[in-house]
């Protein structure tokens, strides 16, 4: 039996998918993959580490990490919306998460 979570996750999906999917598939060209939304993802966090070693403003780091975090909330709804998903593109958006999550933490206050 599937718990409270679980539950929550599902509604909070097809709530999502609901609101979201058709803005993203307008938005979207038809050659866009959810791939390509982790690879740009993967991007611009690493772009994140760089200007954060560089000493760029606080500002620019946080609006590179939301563009990031955008494409986190895109990626799901786009997979779904297209039926395209795929057992590399499940590990390769955990694993960027990961990255993004650990950045985002990092560069945090203090």
């Amino acid at each position: 039996m599937a718990d409270f979570g679980d539950r929550f996750s599902e509604a909070e999906e097809t709530l999502r998918d609901r609101l979201l999917g058709p803005l993203v598939d307008y938005l979207t060209p038809a050659w866009v993959t959810p791939n390509h939304l982790t690879a740009l993802r993967a991007l611009l966090v690493a772009l994140a580490i760089i200007l954060f070693l560089a000493g760029t403003a606080l500002q620019t780091q946080v609006l590179v990490l939301i563009l990031a975090s955008l494409t986190d909330l895109f990626d799901g709804v786009l997979a779904r919306s297209r039926n395209q998903f795929s057992r590399r593109g499940a590990y390769l958006d955990h694993s960027v998460d990961w990255f993004l999550g650990g950045m985002g933490w990092y560069s945090g206050p203090g």
